[in-house]
């Protein structure tokens, strides 16, 4: 077998490379019907998305594809652009318009499963999530957003093996 990384040929039973270590991916016949698979099951839609950051709402091991984070942030803006419509419609008199009350409870209620899907997708590129702290700086919210829509690690890293 020959490393996909590297090049390097390892013996038969070898599951990572010599040279550079990676996970050695076994060819068969069916490997182009395999790899559609893989990337067909690894494509979530928009409620199989939902429901798994809902599911691993605090779950900061593992692997999101890029398809569930995305979903997820969609989910998010959609239901935040939802609360700034009923601040908007309430008197501007009202507090719960002048403090954001609607818009800062949903951020709130889904502050946790937004850190916890983003760390799992920066495990998917092979980062650690800890990465995502970089937003804090104004010049590294560009590298981050790359990380996040950039394409998934199809062989099993660190992080584990891809859902």
């Amino acid at each position: 077998m020959y490393c996909s990384e590297c090049g390097k040929k390892n013996g038969s039973d070898a599951e990572f490379c010599i040279e550079c270590g990676s996970f050695i991916f076994f060819e068969t016949q069916n490997t182009k019907k395999d790899q559609m698979d893989t990337q067909s099951a690894h494509g979530m839609s928009f409620i199989k998305s939902l429901s798994s950051c809902f599911l691993n709402y605090a779950n900061f091991d593992g692997r999101a594809s890029r398809s569930e984070y995305w979903w997820f942030m969609l989910f998010y803006l959609l239901l935040d652009g939802c609360g700034v419509i009923v601040e908007a419609a309430m008197p501007s008199f009202n507090v719960v318009s002048e403090l954001h009350i609607v818009t800062n409870l949903i951020a709130l209620i889904l502050l946790l499963p937004s850190i916890a899907v983003t760390s799992r997708r920066l495990h998917d590129t092979g980062r650690s999530g800890w990465k995502q702290l970089w937003v804090l700086t104004i010049i590294g919210i560009i590298p981050v957003i790359i990380w996040l829509a950039s394409q998934s690690n199809p062989y099993k890293n660190k992080y584990g093996v891809i859902r």
